[in-house]
């Protein structure tokens, strides 16, 4: 790839980006982890809810978050959630943090996974309330209904 000229002066390229590798893949790793369950929760709730207070403002945060760009979402969280809420705005070091897995690293990395999570978690509850939605009117649904499957076992059991 090449040696840096900016960053570590004639370091090759390869070193500087296998540095940077383990954080960005930690940082993605948190982000699916967390988008996934909250997502598919969020989506189920807003579907057993539909037309309802709940659905409509579960759909304006989706609307919300699926409409923001992340460049403007990561500033926001960082105005609210780091200056006004204390959150750390700068990523620890390695060396600072004392390692991966740590409470300080994890701290730090709250407001990056935030930032690529939230809008991963607004795009699986939209598909997911859409599809539940779909699924909770079909008519196999409303014959079990019809015979007396309780509603959790409909939503989680058959719909879902």
């Amino acid at each position: 790839m090449g040696v840096s000229l900016k960053i570590d002066y004639m370091a090759p390229v390869s070193d500087l980006m296998a540095e940077k590798l383990v954080p960005s893949l930690l940082i993605n790793l948190y982000s699916v982890l967390i988008s996934i369950p909250c997502g598919f929760a969020l989506g189920i709730y807003s579907a057993t809810h539909k037309n309802k207070w709940q659905d409509i403002l579960a759909g304006l945060g989706i609307m919300l978050l699926i409409s923001v760009p992340s460049l403007v979402l990561g500033f926001l969280l960082q105005f609210f959630m780091g200056y006004k809420g204390g959150l750390p705005i700068v990523v620890s070091s390695l060396y600072e943090a004392g390692g991966f897995f740590t409470a300080e690293m994890l701290r730090s990395q709250i407001l990056p996974v935030l930032t690529l999570g939230l809008p991963s978690i607004a795009f699986l509850a939209r598909n997911v309330r859409a599809e539940m939605a779909e699924e909770l009117g079909s008519p196999q649904i409303v014959f079990a209904k019809s015979l007396g499957v309780s509603r959790r076992k409909l939503v989680y059991g058959y719909a879902l």
